[in-house]
């Protein structure tokens, strides 16, 4: 059972490419999932566990009939099923958009409560060819082309299409062949849905015309996908290659010094695209641009940034950094971080306005483990914090004679405007102590002694190094 079905069917994927793992099987009651969850069944022996989940979208009134199906449909084939109802937003842009967001955010719930899991879906070819449709018309690029992939990383487990070697007709055929019963959706053929309109109107003419391009676009998306994953190792290659590496918290930047804007346009803006995904960030063409034409100005220091959901990236000369916008908040912020009274020396407390901060030690996030970790250098009694203070601070630095501005000490560490908010100026008992993560002033040194480790940049590693700053705010740890 694990290569051919039946006659009818062209050969499926071999399952014990998932043996000895969990499966969840996502169950909406039509005819192919229907015939996912029929397969799932009769191969259930691979598996180390099988269980069906249907999401409830509460946007149709016959939605709780077909919840009604799956579960009675479950219980024939003996698979533990378990409904999911969640509240999709229709407010904002489009409802299959914000139902498929809903969907898998309720399906990656049950995929952490399980070791490396796999969720089926039952997506095929004809789906496949809808979807490349839909991506060539929004202008999509080769790995938005190719998404819909037989299997690829997700959640904390695998997400797996082992329906992607046949056609709608060939399982509406198995579905014939074996009796299975399945729900229908009425708004399959409501055509101002997009996905809808080419199911209905445009893909009926191309198989007139060209019979297997279902088939046909599956071959095209797997060559493209190859050249993809190519591309896309030497991109990850690249980008380590260019990497800027500053002391923690801040991300790694991107170096663009060693490119020519006329020689190496297409390669700089891949690259740009690369960097960005690391970070979760994805630019449109037009964004990408803009910062390219940044870039590509003439000028020495060259200066700009675009926002993308909150994240600030910054061009600095040929350098790129990420950083989040709220940071500049913190401007004129002074706060003293204390011991909470019932776990002195394991953590530093302090808030102002809606943030709120903690330094423990660097290898630890919790009390608990703060108390079990032998810090070096012990947590003071207390640490003041001043974030982004005036550029004509004076600090004086252990080696140096007189004083150094705050501007010219950014300026020699190459650290972008953007970045300064992640290392605030620390103070204990009135005396500077240094720049949280870069450099003790001569005060930190006298405290604290002088680190043998050395950082990124050579200089020997301060004593804040060996802490770790957390700053929360509503919305959860800002983000490096």
């Amino acid at each position: 059972m694990n290569m051919k079905t039946s006659p009818a069917l062209p050969e499926l994927p071999d399952w014990t490419l998932w043996a000895g793992r969990p499966w969840i099987i996502a169950f909406s009651g039509g005819a192919d999932s229907a015939t996912l969850l029929d397969l799932a069944a009769r191969n259930r022996s691979l598996a180390s566990g099988i269980a069906a989940v249907y999401v409830h979208h509460h946007l149709q009134s016959v939605a709780d009939d077909w919840e009604v199906f799956c579960r009675e449909r479950c219980r024939e084939l003996d698979i533990p099923f378990t409904a999911e109802h969640v509240t999709v937003d229709t407010s904002r842009g489009s409802v299959e958009a914000a139902a498929r967001e809903a969907r898998y955010q309720a399906l990656s719930r049950h995929m952490l409560a399980l070791n490396n899991p796999v969720l089926f879906v039952a997506h095929h070819q004809d789906d496949l060819l809808e979807s490349a449709l839909l991506a060539l018309f929004r202008g999509s690029s080769l790995r938005g082309l190719t998404s819909m992939k037989p299997e690829k990383p997700f959640c904390n487990g695998t997400l797996a299409r082992p329906l992607l070697s046949l056609t709608r007709r060939d399982i509406e055929e198995y579905t014939r062949e074996h009796g299975i019963s399945f729900v229908t959706d009425p708004t399959n053929r409501d055509n101002s849905y997009d996905r809808n309109f080419i199911r209905n109107r445009v893909t009926p003419l191309l198989k007139e015309r060209f019979p297997d391009c279902p088939g046909s676009t599956a071959l095209t998306m797997a060559h493209l996908a190859m050249e993809d994953r190519v591309l896309e190792s030497y991109l990850d290659d690249l980008v380590s290659r260019c990497a800027v590496r500053l002391p923690e918290p801040a991300a790694p930047g991107l170096d663009l010094a060693g490119f020519s804007p006329e020689r190496d346009r297409d390669t700089v803006i891949l690259l740009m695209r690369a960097f960005l995904r690391k970070r979760d960030l994805s630019l449109s063409h037009g964004k990408l641009e803009e910062l390219f034409r940044m870039w590509e100005q003439d000028t020495p220091e060259k200066i700009g940034f675009v926002l993308e959901n909150g994240i600030r990236i910054a061009l600095s000369g040929n350098r790129i950094f990420t950083a989040p916008a709220m940071l500049e908040e913190l401007r004129g912020c002074e706060v003293r971080l204390l011991p909470p009274e019932n776990a002195p020396g394991t953590e530093l407390l302090g808030q102002w306005g809606r943030f709120r901060f903690r330094i423990v030690p660097a290898g630890a996030a919790s009390p608990a483990l703060a108390a079990s970790h032998d810090i070096k250098p012990a947590l003071p009694p207390e640490i003041t914090l001043r974030f982004l203070p005036e550029l004509s601070l004076k600090l004086r630095f252990p080696g140096r004679q007189g004083h150094t501005l705050l501007k010219n000490f950014w300026k020699e560490n190459r650290i972008p405007a953007c970045l300064r908010g992640f290392y605030p100026v620390w103070i204990q008992n009135g005396a500077i102590m240094g720049v949280w993560h870069l450099r003790d002033t001569a005060s930190g040194r006298e405290a604290y002694g002088e680190s043998e480790e050395k950082d990124e940049r050579g200089f020997p590693k301060p004593a804040s190094s060996g802490w770790r700053l957390l700053i929360r705010n509503e919305n959860g740890e800002i983000p490096a």
